[in-house]
């Protein structure tokens, strides 16, 4: 009898730590995906630059072109895919399918420049929250990933 409670102590511990685990790692993954959100924010911006100024260029943009037109102090992490269709698409999908995505693709709905579709692939729609209606994305797009796609002014 001396160890009951002891051991109710240690259940009570274990249990404690998990729910505390629990509660600790979606705030992990939002942290993680704030970080993505703000690079693919700006990457996808230096894509919208680059096809401003090569008007005539589509398909599939090498991320060293984007990498000329983002801001000082920037970077491209490597993990994006820079499309360009005509007329006048840009679209920016992070590359691998990552867990807990829908942290970013709630926050990354946020971009408000031109006309901006934003959200997971599914079956080759972008799918952006409610109320929104899914949009067609450009070919090769994989389903899973997470997808910006805006319609460029001016082409």
């Amino acid at each position: 009898m001396s160890t009951f409670p002891l051991y109710v102590t240690l259940v009570m511990t274990m249990l404690l730590s998990f729910v505390q685990a629990a509660y600790r790692f979606p705030i992990e993954i939002k942290n993680q995906y704030a970080a993505l959100v703000t690079e693919m924010t700006v990457c996808h911006e230096a894509l919208i630059q680059y096809a401003d100024a090569h008007q005539s260029t589509f398909g599939t943009i090498p991320a060293s072109s984007v990498d000329a037109y983002l801001p000082p102090g920037a970077t491209d992490p490597g993990s994006f895919t820079y499309i360009l269709t005509s007329p006048g698409t840009a679209t920016t999908y992070l590359t691998t399918v990552a867990r807990g995505q829908s942290f970013a693709v709630a926050a990354i709905q946020g971009i408000a420049n031109y006309s901006v579709t934003a959200g997971p692939v599914t079956a080759g729609m972008i799918v952006p929250l409610l109320p929104a209606q899914p949009v067609a994305v450009v070919g090769g797009v994989p389903s899973g990933v997470i997808a910006v796609q805006t319609v460029l002014r001016n082409h």
